[in-house]
């Protein structure tokens, strides 16, 4: 699964990006045993962008589906990890359709907000996220 969805992450959504490297979506693939990524496995491949994401119209923070929380977002916004589906009632998510939640992280800690609260942007990897 975990070698489909970067495959697929890289082949469609890198790929549109032209010469952008990426950040590995979610934990990458098994591909081979030196990389995480399918297609360009060569350590000079290094991400140089990620895709982040914001609260939608400029808020400063959305709620995190699983806690009820309102979390800040950082300025850069928060780096995707990953698409879900989740169930705020069994606290539970889950790698399969219809993906309408992203998981994201705010430095160790993982939120999940649903895709309706949110928009993503690619930006550049800032030195510290390399």
């Amino acid at each position: 699964m975990q070698d489909w969805q970067q495959a697929s992450w890289e082949s469609l959504i890198e790929a549109s990006l032209d010469g952008v490297v990426l950040r590995i979506y979610d934990g990458g693939a098994e591909f081979y045993p030196d990389s995480s990524r399918v297609f360009r496995p060569a350590t000079s491949d290094l991400p140089t962008h990620l895709v982040v994401c914001r609260p939608l119209g400029g808020g400063e923070s959305a709620t995190d589906v699983l806690t009820g929380s309102q979390v800040q977002f950082p300025a850069s916004g928060m780096p995707l990890d990953s698409l879900v589906s989740a169930s705020a009632s069994i606290r539970t998510l889950v790698a399969s359709p219809p993906f309408d939640h992203v998981v994201a992280m705010l430095g160790q800690s993982r939120h999940v907000f649903s895709l309706d609260t949110v928009r993503f942007f690619v930006r550049p990897i800032e030195p510290e996220e390399v």
